[in-house]
């Protein structure tokens, strides 16, 4: 696991568990999103399945990369028989049309059934346990669970049997970045690892390798934004989010100023659905409802990194002895990340993107002329 960048404990605490050759057999991996985590879970796999472990001076454990479950994991293309990987995306390969039909928005339980513990499904077939199966290349099987919190109550309890009583040299590692999600059933069955925020240096070397030609002031927003993620940042490079920074925020920053900007729920609403539009045209299934989300989600990430920045600079500046101006010049920042949480609820309740953001900079710009800065409400 010698790759794995900027997660010293969880491999730390891999590593630990792979030497004492009692390995868990059920893990849950848990952290931010863009973190590491499901790299980290195909390089654990990988050596959990390996045919001839090596150890360096360390006492550290490193697949050989020589034998042919390595091999097989080494080749992007190639189905290993012994790893397999349950995601949403997996719907599509289902011999259940119901599944592969439905937009990718959760884990069905039928997907547990047919790929993993076996049993019968909604279509009145029964499915033999993949699970239960002997491993095809005698080393073991890995079953991860790719956002795991995906699972609806009804899969995770179907998954908790397996769990309990897995089958020899059987292991299972969950990946989420909502834990709370999962039962604590589920939890308190495995093994959780906590992954953190990569160090800003990993950005920074991220970037170098990407050369995205950006000026010292967006290098620097870059890795403010991304906040230790480098799915988050590949995200940006991906969908040129540094140029919504460069498009969005001067706007916001007129809007603090007092000054007008009655295009800017536009502009933010439009860019959140052309992303939206391209996600889903590039991801089979994808819904453009999730997308919608997604991308707003981003939108409201960038915004509210911005406010936190902007509040952050008037504290440093701050003078102790005029709370009066300190908290004039922090209210409008603050009214602006509370009326952000209330747009990000309203949006998860189906209220109309454009009527949102529009909403959001108009209450925005009316708690600013009027020195009341309330949070925004929606009836």
């Amino acid at each position: 696991m010698q790759g794995i960048l900027g997660q010293p404990k969880a491999t730390a605490i891999l590593q630990s568990a792979l030497a004492s050759d009692r390995t868990h057999h059920a893990w849950i991996f848990h952290g931010s999103e863009g973190v590491g985590k499901f790299t980290t879970a195909t390089a654990f796999a990988k050596m959990l399945l390996c045919h001839s472990p090596q150890v360096d001076l360390a006492g550290n454990r490193e697949p050989c990369n020589g034998c042919e479950s390595c091999n097989l994991i080494n080749q992007p293309d190639a189905a290993h028989p012994d790893l397999h990987v349950v995601q949403k995306e997996l719907a599509a390969q289902s011999s259940i049309a119901t599944v592969r039909s439905r937009k990718l928005l959760s884990i069905p339980v039928d997907l547990i059934r047919e790929f993993v513990i076996g049993g019968e499904t909604s279509d009145g077939k029964f499915h033999d346990s993949a699970a239960s199966k002997s491993p095809s290349l005698r080393h073991g099987k890995v079953f991860i669970i790719d956002e795991a919190h995906l699972l609806a109550a009804v899969g995770q309890n179907a998954l908790l049997k397996t769990l309990e009583e897995p089958p020899p040299n059987t292991y299972f590692i969950l990946v989420t970045h909502q834990l709370d999600q999962l039962l604590i059933t589920i939890r308190s069955r495995c093994q959780a690892v906590s992954f953190g925020s990569l160090p800003d240096e990993v950005i920074n070397r991220w970037l170098a390798e990407h050369e995205l030609n950006l000026t010292e002031r967006e290098t620097q927003w870059f890795i403010h934004f991304c906040n230790g993620s480098l799915g988050l940042a590949a995200m940006t490079e991906k969908y040129e989010l540094v140029q919504w920074a460069r498009d969005i925020l001067p706007g916001v920053m007129d809007i603090s100023r007092g000054k007008a900007a009655p295009m800017l729920g536009q502009d933010c609403g439009e860019k959140i659905d052309a992303l939206a539009k391209d996600w889903v045209d590039t991801h089979a299934g994808a819904s453009k409802e999730a997308a919608n989300k997604m991308s707003a989600n981003l939108m409201f990430h960038l915004l509210g990194q911005y406010a936190r920045s902007r509040m952050q600079n008037i504290a440093e500046a701050a003078q102790p002895d005029d709370p009066v101006t300190n908290e004039q010049q922090l209210g409008p920042w603050l009214s602006l990340i509370d009326s952000l949480t209330i747009a990000q609820q309203a949006l998860s309740s189906n209220v109309n993107l454009t009527l949102v953001m529009d909403h959001l900079f108009a209450h925005w710009q009316q708690a600013i002329r009027t020195q009341t800065f309330e949070p925004l409400r929606w009836q």
